[in-house]
């Protein structure tokens, strides 16, 4: 009950009990105070009021602490909506969150919503928070591809989203990989894909400056062999077989190289690599024999397979077997 309602109610209900006590007794009482020369005089049925006048203002008050504490949780739970709000975005964003909820209620949500990963679900009916929605939207023209302004979500540099649109950035614009490199705080796995894209469209000075930026694993080196292919960027035989040292090459790697160089090099440039490839690792000699072969060299590799048990290599053996017969088959089909 209001208090406006309360007051009105215990206003007329004291006006009827008032009247209904005079209509019985109409007498005058007069109540002179202990320590005081004045008195005070009264009807009788007005002095009957007076303990329901006290009962009405302790109750009052009640009432009207009841309300300010409704108020103040009101107030609260408002103002721990919006945490939760904010928390919601904080996980989806994948930034930190902090906060202190006042109510027992929205504590315990928070504590349960920080157990789980939140991800954006496209396609699924409007909040009531804009920043939300507004974040959803971006997430899902990013899934399909699009470069998002993300400014605005203030997201950390390794959240996925913004990972994802540097991503969508890259194919896009391939130059952008530069942005990326001269990240500190961007992971590994994107400065990969930027080195990658750099190793692809970039210029030698670009390429040496960022080439070993991080740990060169197979598929990165294969990528700068890409570049030293397409002439963009200049290695010594050597490098080439520091390259394939660090980045772990087995022989199907080297036979690989030796099969992509063979219509970029010149036959001599061509065997010379592949000689001094040879001389630093066991897992060339496949890759060695093949342009041996390739180039007619027969009687070089023949040589090359004396040094070698009867066991090694038989492909090739078949192919110089052949040969010998007087059969000859292209010998790139005895290389795969």
């Amino acid at each position: 009950m209001k208090a406006k309602h309360y007051t009105l109610f215990w206003l007329l209900f004291n006006i009827a009990a008032g009247l209904y006590i005079y209509s019985f007794n109409s007498e005058i009482y007069t109540y002179t105070p202990p320590f005081g020369e004045t008195s005070l005089s009264l009807p009788v049925a007005i002095w009957s009021l007076v303990p329901l006048f006290f009962f009405f203002v302790l109750s009052l008050c009640l009432i009207l602490l009841g309300k300010a504490q409704s108020l103040w949780e009101e107030y609260h739970s408002k103002k721990d909506r919006e945490l939760l709000l904010r928390q919601i975005l904080a996980q989806a964003s994948e930034k930190e969150f902090k906060g202190e909820f006042k109510t027992h209620t929205f504590k315990s949500i928070s504590k349960i919503l920080r157990r789980f990963k939140l991800i954006a679900q496209p396609h699924t009916p409007l909040s009531d928070d804009e920043e939300i929605d507004s974040l959803i939207e971006a997430s899902s023209k990013i899934a399909q591809g699009e470069v998002v302004d993300l400014k605005r979500f203030h997201l950390p540099y390794t959240a996925s989203l913004n990972l994802q649109n540097q991503l969508n950035r890259l194919k896009i614009d391939p130059k952008s990989a530069l942005e990326i490199l001269k990240k500190t705080e961007a992971p590994d796995s994107l400065k990969k894909i930027a080195l990658l894209s750099l190793f692809e469209f970039g210029e030698e000075k670009e390429i040496r400056k960022y080439q070993n930026l991080i740990p060169l694993d197979k598929e990165l080196a294969k990528a700068l062999l890409g570049a030293y292919q397409a002439k963009r960027l200049k290695l010594g035989f050597d490098e080439i077989a520091s390259l394939g040292k660090k980045a772990l090459f087995e022989a199907r790697d080297y036979l690989g190289l030796a099969k992509e160089l063979k219509g970029s090099l010149e036959p001599d440039s061509w065997l010379k690599l592949f000689e001094v490839l040879a001389e630093k690792h066991e897992a060339v000699e496949e890759a060695y024999l093949y342009v041996l072969l390739e180039l007619e060299m027969i009687e070089v590799a023949k040589e090359r397979l004396g040094a070698h048990s009867k066991e090694d290599f038989p492909k090739i053996r078949a192919f110089l077997e052949l040969r010998k017969s007087g059969l000859s088959y292209p010998a790139e089909i005895f290389f795969f």
